[in-house]
């Protein structure tokens, strides 16, 4: 059934990726996904000897909520995106899993559009940004099904080419065991009662058991596991200690800023060559975009209108000045404003960092890409290559999912709220989570780049490392203009530079920074003050508390829905209709969005 269908076409209406809950483990950022796979089916709630007849054409229904071949069809292979059952897996099971992936989500949409979340400004306005979006994308998407097939000698002969691209990593399954601790005296306990953790894992102790009964992070709900890591995943300091770790070997007790930890490797996957099997999809993308790019840009090149792009050193200045309603680009009814300019940034900033900070290095480049897009959109209509209804379902796919985010964020929140001892505990427990930013006031020496960069670079590198404290005098010596700031939080820092956070934090005051080079200047900072948290009771963080709280525990949370929802109506599977799509096996995607986008911002 699914073999016979086309995967090219049904991918033009990819949805949002499945919701992730962000978890912070002392300095460690992990991530939960939140898709059913962490969420596995007990054999009460699956009926396969339906009792109540499922009507012909259905494979699965949960009270009023059914789910047909077809349309199963269409969600498979959009979550093929995100994951795909392993080689040699139950697919099976995995095709449950789908069945009830989908009918939770069909709640969740039936939900969100009797609250009529749809109708809603907000979601009107997006709804009309997100359809100029679909129309250049869906336009792509269609010039790549132009292209000749991708034949298996090509994939081959470009394996054979980039061999050595194909790389994996060492991988290394980590346990951690943390101790909160933010004075002296309490390092020095946590570290004391850390290393006797340390000696009993020696001596035999489980270190999953001990870490699920005493660890303050959130690790402790997977008996302490964060998962399969590859090297610069984790700070550098705790990476080097990881990765310095024989297997089965628990490390000396490490602190950082927030507390004590100690970490366990308990299975080494060594780093190899992935096989052409594993790179197809890789080589696929890449053979295709090659492919598609000279047509693309003869696409472009028959709209010669520039939108009143500003230069590189007009646009700086508007990022750095503009209250946001500035025109960046326009033409007709297209308009693009610092503002929207700006969310573009961070969106990329996000998925480049994971963390949402600082902006990507080069702003005018994003811009002229923005630009690209809307040309070849235009070209697009013009030339008539898109089908309105295509343009449909693709919006109406955007919607859809936009609407289950929304309601999936009220049910998590509102089954948050519905404990409310556990919502206090988790403020008592994560102190720092709900107190105001550190804010350091600082002055900057500020040297503009010129052909003698580097003998200035040494200049402020040697006043760093000899604790010399007077800027004026260093001015004298080097030259650059300086300025105070105001006071600023992390990221105030980060937007200066990714690195500045880090050259900050161990100052004291009027000690000075090592010395950083941006893109138009070399600057060395000195701390003038320091502004130190100061927590916040539950009641005025009750907002940021149960935000943070879902955050951490959406996978458990989703559970607890998915459970409720199926207590109350059953799930029942039809096992022959189950059978025929296992014998259909899984289609093969052409290629993926984010690569469709990269090949823009290339463009």
């Amino acid at each position: 059934l699914l073999a016979s269908r086309s995967p090219l076409h049904q991918l033009l209406t990819m949805p949002l990726s499945a919701v992730h809950a962000r978890a912070r483990a002392g300095a460690i950022v992990l991530t939960l996904g939140l898709g059913l796979t962490a969420c596995q089916p007990s054999p009460e709630d699956t009926v396969d000897a339906p009792t109540v007849e499922l009507q012909p054409g259905e494979i699965a229904r949960s009270g009023s909520l059914s789910v047909g071949r077809e349309a199963l069809d269409q969600f498979v292979l959009r979550r093929l995106q995100q994951e795909r059952p392993l080689p040699g897996a139950d697919l099976s099971g995995w095709y449950r899993e789908r069945i009830r992936e989908y009918l939770i989500e069909a709640d969740l949409l039936q939900t969100a559009r009797a609250r009529q979340l749809d109708q809603t400004e907000e979601f009107q306005s997006a709804r009309a940004s997100v359809r100029r979006e679909q129309e250049t994308d869906l336009c792509l998407r269609q010039k790549v099904g132009q292209l000749p097939p991708v034949q298996r000698s090509d994939l081959q002969a470009e394996f054979d080419r980039h061999a050595d691209q194909f790389q994996r990593p060492e991988r290394r399954l980590t346990l951690h065991y943390y101790r909160r601790a933010s004075d002296a005296a309490a390092i020095h306990a946590a570290s004391t009662e850390l290393t006797t953790l340390r000696e009993r894992v020696l001596q035999g102790e489980d270190f999953r058991r001990l870490a699920r009964a005493g660890s303050d992070s959130e690790s402790r709900h997977r008996d302490g596991e964060l998962g399969w890591l590859s090297r610069g995943e984790l700070p550098t300091a705790i990476d080097v200690a990881v990765f310095a770790l024989d297997e089965g070997v628990p490390s000396q007790p490490l602190t950082t800023a927030d507390g004590v930890h100690l970490f366990m490797v308990e299975s080494i996957a060594p780093a190899r060559r992935a096989t052409l099997i594993e790179a197809l999809p890789a080589l696929r993308e890449r053979l295709l975009l090659e492919r598609l790019e000279p047509t693309l840009q003869a696409s472009l090149a028959s709209d010669t209108d520039d939108y009143d792009l500003p230069d590189d050193a007009t646009l700086a200045t508007l990022l750095r000045e503009s209250d946001g309603s500035d025109l960046l680009l326009h033409d007709g009814d297209f308009q693009l404003s610092v503002g929207d300019f700006r969310q573009h940034l961070a969106r990329i900033a996000r998925r480049e960092s994971g963390q949402g900070a600082g902006l990507p290095g080069d702003p005018p480049t994003l811009l002229r890409a923005l630009r690209n897009r809307e040309k070849l959109r235009r070209v697009c209509q013009a030339e008539g290559w898109l089908a309105d209804d295509a343009l449909a379902a693709a919006v109406k796919q955007w919607e859809e999912q936009r609407l289950l985010e929304l309601q999936r964020r009220q049910t998590l929140r509102a089954l948050a709220e519905e404990d409310e001892q556990r919502l206090r505990l988790f403020h008592s427990q994560n102190p720092d989570q709900f107190s105001t930013p550190v804010r350091w006031s600082l002055r900057r020496l500020r040297i503009a780049l010129d052909a003698s960069a580097s003998t200035t670079m040494a200049k402020l590198e040697a006043a760093a490392a000899s604790g010399e404290q007077d800027l004026i005098a260093l001015q004298a010596q080097v030259g650059g203009e300086i300025d105070e700031l105001p006071r600023q939080r992390g990221a105030d820092l980060r937007r200066i530079s990714p690195t500045l956070p880090a050259l900050i934090a161990p100052l004291q005051p009027d000690q000075l920074s090592p010395p950083l080079r941006t893109r138009e200047h070399l600057q060395i900072f000195q701390l003038l003050s320091r502004e130190d948290p100061q927590p916040a009771d539950f009641e005025s963080a009750r907002e940021r508390v149960i935000s943070n709280f879902v955050r951490y525990h959406a996978a458990d949370l989703y559970r607890r829905h998915a459970e409720r929802l199926f207590a109350r109506q059953p799930l029942q599977i039809d096992p022959d209709g189950l059978q025929e799509l296992v014998s259909g096996g899984l289609p093969q995607t052409d290629i993926s969005p984010e690569a469709l986008d990269q090949l823009l911002e290339a463009l």
